[in-house]
């Protein structure tokens, strides 16, 4: 599955339809102020409640330019690259 900056989630009311979606990591003290996080997953929870509301060609975009930025100078040290939080971003 890859490192914790690549897991995100998704809990949803069954009942209700409401949803909370989120990126699943802890606060990692020892990167803060260096650049290196990963911002996948929480651009991923972008995605997830587009899908969720009905908006899928979206989500869809989202998530392939998210695949696209992670074979780029833009990845991050944690999937082998240099890249850092802020080159992430797509300008």
């Amino acid at each position: 599955m890859g490192g914790l900056g690549l897991a995100y989630s998704a809990s949803i009311c069954p009942e209700t339809g409401f949803a909370l979606f989120e990126p699943v990591h802890g606060s990692a003290p020892d990167i803060v102020g260096k650049g290196v996080a990963h911002p996948y997953a929480t651009a991923m929870c972008l995605a997830m409640p587009l899908d969720h509301i009905g908006h899928a060609d979206a989500a869809a975009l989202l998530r392939s330019c998210l695949r696209q930025t992670q074979h780029t100078d833009a990845a991050t040290p944690d999937l082998g690259g240099m890249g850092t939080t802020h080159a992430f971003i797509p300008k």
